[in-house]
C-alpha cells in the first residue's frame, strides 16, 4: 500500500518536480555546481523551516492526526544547528536569516499547524514516500 502511495505521490508531483529541477539554482544545485554564498543561505533556510515545522510537530504530540505517527524520525534540526555551526561559525544565529520566500513558507506552516494540523503530515512524511519511490527505481 505505501508503495503504491508512493508511486502516485511520485507520478502525481513529477510536474512540479521538473519545474523546480529546471529553475537555474535547482539545475545547478543538482550538477554539483553552485556557490558556497548560495549553499550557505539554502542551508540557512531548512534550519528555519524545520525548526518551525518541528516545533509545530511537538506543540500537537496530542492531536489525533499528527501525534500518533511519532514523526521525531524525520526531525532535521540538530544536524541543520551543526551544519550552521560549520558554515557561519560559533555566533551562526546572529548571522543567518530567512529569505522573503522562506518567512512566506514558514508563514503558512504556523498556519497550517493552527488550521488543519493533518497537512503537517503531508509535508512531514510526503518525503519519505518519495525517498521510497526514489530507492526502488
Amino acid at each position: 500500500m505505501i508503495s503504491d502511495f508512493s508511486k502516485q505521490i511520485k507520478e502525481g508531483t513529477k510536474k512540479s518536480h521538473s519545474m523546480a529541477e529546471n529553475t537555474s539554482f535547482v539545475a545547478s544545485f543538482l550538477r554539483g555546481v553552485i556557490d558556497q554564498k548560495n549553499y550557505r543561505q539554502l542551508v540557512a533556510n531548512f534550519y528555519f523551516i524545520y525548526h518551525e515545522l518541528e516545533t509545530e510537530v511537538r506543540r500537537l504530540e496530542d492531536d489525533p492526526y499528527v501525534g500518533p505517527l511519532k514523526l521525531s524520525a524525520l526531525e532535521r534540526h540538530d544536524a541543520l544547528v551543526k551544519d550552521c555551526e560549520f558554515y557561519f561559525g560559533e555566533n551562526w544565529k546572529d548571522n543567518i536569516y530567512p529569505t522573503a520566500a522562506t518567512k512566506q513558507y514558514i508563514a503558512r506552516i504556523r498556519e497550517v499547524a493552527h488550521e488543519d494540523p493533518k497537512l503537517l503530515v503531508q509535508e512531514n512524511v510526503g518525503e519519505v514516500f518519495i525517498n521510497e519511490c526514489n530507492e526502488s527505481n
